[in-house]
């Protein structure tokens, strides 16, 4: 096989993603990755601000010298949440085109999961066993149910956590009473998920795939390796959840593991996390964060077409 030089760039709601790879006979070797924190669901999704627009617009062009310096074969642009749901989203899909020529593919939720799912499966050790991939995000949340590398249910939901954070206000510390207020919002979101999982009375592992998952391995201590998936006990969890939701601004600006970026939000993603795992499906062994997701697994329809 020829070496070929392949990119996608994730148009995330909260964060712009950017990988690089070299495709060969043997798989993929990153040549380079960044990301860049554009919050374009901040206030929720109705409507994408004029700022973050225009942020947006100067990440991609940064990007897109990136694609030139190494030398790009083909480019993929995938939007997600934000670009699907804000009414004013086409501004920053035709302001790609003008100022880069790249095309955003804006995909619905069904087919963001189908590649998350199939992102993750990379890993064989995966496919074996029963799982929960969640994947949060700042306009959305994948919930897909793995049986043994077959993908037996999946579904995007509302629940991004740039979403919640716009719909609900909340105290510093939060209070109890909020979270009962959002933890009933989330279970009745998700009744439709919970009712699959009693179906099935199987006891799973979450995956955890993306930004918020990579937050609960770096405040356990963990490096993050691209090629490695890693354990997380639910003990570890539960001890990060409780210090993250007694906290208040000042003494979450303190904790290691914690960039300064994702602290405004970290506090309705550990929410989420701990309702599905105690609240809704209520029988995960363990947690397993996996470094790939969307970006890989749209490389791997592209190394197929191409």
């Amino acid at each position: 096989m020829i070496k070929k030089t392949l990119a996608v760039i994730d148009l995330g709601s909260n964060t712009f993603h950017l990988l690089v790879v070299e495709q060969s006979d043997t798989g993929f070797e990153t040549l380079y990755r960044e990301r860049v924190y554009t919050f374009l669901s901040e206030g929720g999704l109705e409507s994408i601000s004029v700022k973050r627009l225009a942020d947006a617009i100067e990440v991609i062009k940064h990007f897109s010298d990136k694609l030139i310096e190494y030398k790009v074969n083909h480019t993929r642009i995938i939007g997600t949440a934000a670009l699907r749901t804000a009414k004013n989203s086409h501004a920053l899909i035709s302001q790609i085109k003008e100022s880069t020529g790249l095309e955003v593919e804006v995909i619905d939720g069904d087919h963001e999961a189908h590649y998350i799912f199939e992102g993750i499966m990379c890993f064989d050790q995966l496919k074996q066993g029963n799982h929960i991939i969640m994947d949060i995000g700042g306009g959305s949340t994948e919930l897909i149910i793995v049986d043994n590398g077959q993908r037996i249910w999946s579904k995007s939901y509302p629940l991004g956590i740039g979403l919640l954070y716009a719909k609900f206000e909340i105290s510093d510390p939060i209070s109890a009473d909020e979270i009962k207020k959002i933890t009933s919002f989330i279970k009745s979101t998700l009744s439709d998920f919970a009712q699959v999982l009693s179906l099935s009375n199987k006891s799973r592992t979450l995956i955890g795939a993306s930004g918020s998952f990579e937050v609960l391995m770096t405040m356990s201590g963990k490096p993050i390796i691209e090629n490695k998936i890693e354990l997380i006990s639910l003990g570890q969890f539960d001890e990060i959840y409780k210090m993250i939701i007694k906290s208040c601004h000042m003494q979450r600006q303190l904790i290691s593991g914690l960039p300064v970026e994702r602290e405004k939000l970290i506090r309705m993603a550990m929410l989420l996390k701990n309702i599905v795992i105690n609240e809704v499906c209520k029988d995960v062994s363990d947690i397993i964060f996996c470094p790939y997701a969307l970006k890989e697994g749209v490389l791997k329809e592209m190394s197929i077409i191409h």
